[in-house]
């Protein structure tokens, strides 16, 4: 992705408009463009945070809300390298995805012995609906033809357990 990163005096909006056309022609390049105005947004901050009013003025002049560009300088932070950025979006694979990881807070013990209505809900109801799918399955009715079938049951396992390792990562 050719993002013009020349630092004029007063730009921030005119290279962020290039990001966010980015992401709303495609979702292919919409996270990458997400992670890389988000390093952007970061080049901007002094010290800890954004000159006064700039988040406000991209958030009117972009369209996007304020909390939409926060987290794209959190997903920034917290993934800063390419190959964490990959990582990331092969776990994720959607915005939405990243975000709840963004905000996701580590459960204590205390959060784990509440009724699972803490958890996300979907995710959750997804887990155990293919849990009881799995457990109906009559192992003496497989045969050969199978066998694919149960490696890409098995690579979609890894790819969960890959994913939730990372984001457990991401929010220790």
């Amino acid at each position: 992705m050719e993002i013009n990163r020349q630092q004029e005096p007063g730009t921030p909006a005119t290279t962020m408009r290039q990001f966010e056309d980015v992401i709303r022609r495609s979702d292919g390049e919409g996270l990458r463009a997400r992670w890389e105005s988000g390093r952007y947004m970061q080049t901007l901050k002094r010290g800890k945070q954004l000159p006064a009013g700039l988040l406000a003025e991209l958030s009117e002049k972009l369209d996007v809300s304020r909390s939409e560009l926060g987290a794209r300088m959190k997903f920034a932070a917290r993934f800063p390298t390419e190959q964490e950025l990959s990582v990331a979006v092969e776990s994720c694979r959607t915005w939405s995805a990243i975000r709840r990881a963004l905000t996701t807070t580590p459960r204590t013990r205390a959060a784990d012995t509440r009724d699972s209505d803490v958890h996300d809900g979907q995710a959750q109801k997804h887990l155990k609906h293919a849990t009881a799918l799995v457990e109906e399955i009559d192992t003496a009715a497989l045969d050969q033809r199978d066998l694919v079938l149960l490696a890409q049951l098995e690579a979609a396992i890894v790819r969960l357990k890959k994913g939730f390792q990372t984001l457990r990562q991401a929010v220790a």
